[in-house]
């Protein structure tokens, strides 16, 4: 068998940061912020919700 090398040069990797815009980052704190109001109701509510299904007794007890 014969085997075949490719020489794939890769393009360099620019070591500067692109600028985040404003629209770009307000985007991103609004889904951080539905997230974490998410969050925030799950567990103010958990505790007073009852359980999605009737509680089953195990067998044999």
């Amino acid at each position: 068998m014969r085997r075949h090398s490719f020489d794939i040069e890769a393009p360099e990797m620019n070591q500067e940061r692109a600028p985040v815009r404003g629209p770009e980052l307000g985007r991103w704190l609004l889904i951080a912020a539905l997230i974490l109001i998410g969050i925030a109701l799950y567990f103010r509510f958990s505790q007073e919700s009852g359980p999605p299904a009737p509680v089953t007794e195990e067998l044999g007890q």
